[in-house]
């Protein structure tokens, strides 16, 4: 038997994972303005690809639910809500990382929002 998920918790949920991530950034301790915007530009760096793979995948999922539920009324109904929030999600999220970027740019940081460096050593 498959249990429906519960969506109470998500919002529980991405707090706690940006809970996890912020020891990371505590030691940096930053002192200057810019640096603190470093810091919260650099935290959404890695939430926003997940946000991103979340709304792609609620596209998918909704597309999946009209084509293959065809027959049935309802699941076809809920397949064109969730397709069409999964691309308000994707609309938004991509203006927000082009906003982010922008901003990034202009207080001086060298790296570029949203790009990955991989660990040299």
């Amino acid at each position: 038997m498959i249990k429906k998920i519960s969506y109470q918790y998500i919002p529980s949920l991405v707090f706690f994972l940006l809970v996890m991530a912020l020891p990371q950034r505590v030691a940096a301790q930053p002192e200057t303005f810019a640096e603190v915007i470093g810091e919260i530009l650099s935290i959404l760096g890695v939430v926003f690809p997940l946000l991103s793979v979340a709304a792609v995948a609620l596209f998918f999922w909704g597309l999946a639910k009209y084509v293959f539920q065809a027959g049935n009324e309802g699941a076809v109904q809920q397949g064109k809500f969730m397709m069409t929030w999964g691309i308000l999600a994707i609309f938004v999220l991509f203006s927000i990382w082009g906003i982010l970027a922008f901003f990034y740019g202009e207080f001086g940081f060298t790296e570029g929002f949203g790009t990955f460096l991989l660990p040299t050593g």
